[in-house]
């Protein structure tokens, strides 16, 4: 599979160790996951309550015990059922953590070129995935010495498994779908907001960045974010905003600004419509 030249990049875990745990409940920044893609592979673990969320154009509803496996390359994100909703998550790439060798280095291509489609979505009746994997994020929740190799050692489990218990089907070719060509230009959309959500961005922006009339993309972005364009600029520059209140010391005012806000009482008003606290509140709330 072809992938374009963006993707979120953000720093994993250590440089010797790649790989992003994420522990997300009412004050993370990202409780409400925007719609991102990334070349690393993600597993997201429901601890308490509910959360929907879209894997390109599939929806998965999540309950607590529910694991997601995202693949690389896939746009992804999603809502919360409720404030009291807990999940955690790990981003790594596994190709860089888990050496070759030649007794395991054709089951594991297979999986890295997309030849096996590995099922996303995990249950608690898939009783041996479902003790496997949270035992990988408690390694990470006690981080005693010696986790990483416990770690790398629980990952080759995860990945036997999906062998061994035939959690994958098999592709022959990369189909063809009208919906897969549309991600791909929706990515376009989903970079220039990422890189450009601090400007004044328009819908005719969005929609050339895609390729697509103002409409039909409109039609498109909906369908697979369950937001207007507009809408889900406004939640990401809102998400932004939280990471930046949450570990720069910034004013709120500045925020706002670099948020692409070119009115405070406006970003003050959308804040509080979309967290259901004011900034001043979110900030103090994660530093208590």
């Amino acid at each position: 599979m072809e992938h374009e030249s963006y993707h979120e990049i953000m720093q994993r875990g250590r440089f010797d160790f790649p790989i992003g745990f994420y522990y997300v409940e009412k004050y993370h920044p990202r409780f409400n996951m925007p719609y991102h893609w990334h070349m690393e592979y993600e597993l997201i673990h429901i601890l308490h309550g509910g959360f929907t969320i879209s894997l390109n154009d599939e929806t998965i509803h999540m309950v607590p015990g529910d694991i997601v496996f995202v693949s690389d390359g896939i746009v992804h994100g999603g809502v919360v059922d409720s404030d009291d909703t807990v999940y955690e998550c790990l981003v790594f790439d596994p190709q860089k953590l888990l050496l070759p060798a030649n007794y395991h280095a054709a089951n594991l291509d297979q999986i890295f070129s997309h030849t096996l489609r590995v099922r996303n979505h995990f249950t608690p009746d898939d009783q041996k995935l479902s003790a496997v994997i949270p035992a990988l994020f408690n390694q990470f929740q006690q981080h005693q010495p010696g986790y990483e190799l416990i770690v790398i050692g629980l990952l080759y489990t995860v990945f036997g498994l999906i062998i061994q218990e035939k959690q994958y089907t098999t592709v022959a070719v990369e189909p063809v779908e009208s919906s897969f060509a549309q991600l791909q230009k929706l990515k376009n959309a989903f970079r220039l907001i990422d890189e450009k959500y601090s400007t004044a961005l328009t819908l005719a922006d969005l929609s050339n960045a895609a390729g697509l009339s103002p409409n039909y993309f409109c039609k498109v972005f909906q369908n697979l974010t369950k937001f207007t364009p507009i809408e889900y600029l406004n939640r990401f520059r809102i998400d932004q905003a939280c990471v930046k209140l949450a570990y720069t010391d910034a004013s709120i005012t500045d925020i706002a600004y670099a948020c692409g806000f070119n009115n405070l009482s406006y970003f003050i008003k959308t804040f509080r419509r979309q967290k259901g606290i004011s900034p001043g509140k979110f900030r103090q709330k994660n530093r208590e």
